[in-house]
């Protein structure tokens, strides 16, 4: 009897230790950047190749204006805010101060975009892209300058499928293979156990 409890207990802990271990994977799989951190990487760097393209002498004050389809004008604009101050420029919001005596920077989001794609099975790929257009205007002359659309792009892959998804069907697959596991474990343990039970016993 007492080596039947001591093999229970050994396959009890070992099924313990195996799910602590999957819990603390699926934990670390489930904490990369977000979607705003990283579009907010992308456009600093895309605002700090602006502010080394424009041409005005420090301490000079100029308006930025963020136009575009996108939910990710704070972000753009705070970008833009510190590509500027480095440069020793005085930034200031097209909001706050629309006046058209100052040198402006226009900014257009052409697109920001966030993809997920299913790679693998439980491993999901993710894309995340914005392009802007810029051009700056000299005060009080008008002149405008054009820059060149600026584009960046992240890919990474995750590891884990708890993730804002585009397929269901990926969704579904999570749930259907989590549902099946879970069951075959616990009934691969009981077995063990009754084998080792009878094992000892005889």
């Amino acid at each position: 009897m007492i080596g039947y409890l001591k093999s229970a207990f050994c396959v009890i802990s070992i099924l313990f230790i195996g799910f602590a271990i999957n819990q603390n994977a699926r934990c670390q799989d489930s904490t990369p950047d977000s979607n705003a951190l990283i579009i907010r990487r992308l456009m600093q760097d895309i605002a700090d190749s602006i502010s080394q393209k424009i041409e005005f002498e420090k301490n000079t004050k100029i308006v930025i204006s963020v136009e575009g389809d996108t939910c990710w004008h704070t972000l753009i604009e705070n970008a833009l805010i510190d590509a500027l101050k480095k440069k020793g420029l005085i930034p200031f919001i097209h909001n706050f101060l629309p006046d058209s005596s100052y040198n402006t920077l226009n900014v257009y989001v052409l697109e920001t975009k966030v993809i997920y794609k299913e790679v693998e099975v439980r491993t999901i790929q993710r894309n995340l892209s914005i392009a802007i257009e810029a051009r700056y205007i000299i005060s009080p002359k008008g002149e405008c300058k054009l820059l060149e659309t600026l584009r960046k792009e992240y890919i990474d892959t995750l590891k884990n499928t708890d993730y804002p998804l585009t397929s269901k069907q990926l969704l579904d697959k999570r749930d259907l293979l989590e549902t099946l596991i879970s069951p075959v474990i616990v009934i691969s343990g009981v077995i063990l156990i009754v084998y080792l039970f009878f094992t000892v016993r005889s």
